[in-house]
């Protein structure tokens, strides 16, 4: 790999990691650890962690869209993951932490590795493996004749 590139690699990597400009806090997504298959309910979880020493005051959407980016060479798809606790208008005190949970509905198309990348907020994109959809077992002809 030739030193220019490397260069670039290197401080492209350092820009990445760096916390967005003009934003106090430190924001992660989370997945519990459950096996995501398409079509379910996926639950996710925003922490926002307040590092600084005066209280932040923020609103967390209701409604936050996700896009979803296929491994595999697909289309991005973007969906809504609705809250169900923490989101709002919110103030979180100096070194202190909100968590607000939304669910997210996966498309019933979609399978393997996915990135989750949530709109409007600075939080870093998450990895997640996606199973095909369950297998409905149909009664079979001797069991339906049975009742």
């Amino acid at each position: 790999m030739p030193m220019r590139t490397l260069f670039y690699f290197i401080t492209g990597f350092i820009a990445f990691c760096l916390p967005a400009p003009g934003f106090a806090l430190d924001m992660v997504l989370k997945v519990p650890a459950v096996e995501a298959a398409a079509g379910q309910v996926l639950p996710l979880t925003i922490v926002a962690y307040n590092p600084g020493e005066q209280p932040v005051r923020m609103t967390l959407p209701a409604e936050l869209e996700v896009r979803l980016q296929p491994a595999a060479p697909a289309r991005a798809q973007r969906v809504s993951a609705l809250a169900e606790t923490g989101a709002g208008e919110i103030t979180i005190a100096a070194g202190r932490f909100h968590k607000a949970r939304y669910r997210l509905r996966l498309p019933p198309s979609l399978t393997g590795p996915v990135t989750l990348v949530p709109a409007d907020l600075p939080v870093a994109p998450l990895m997640i493996a996606v199973k095909p959809p369950p297998v409905v077992k149909s009664a079979t002809p001797a069991a339906a004749e049975k009742t």
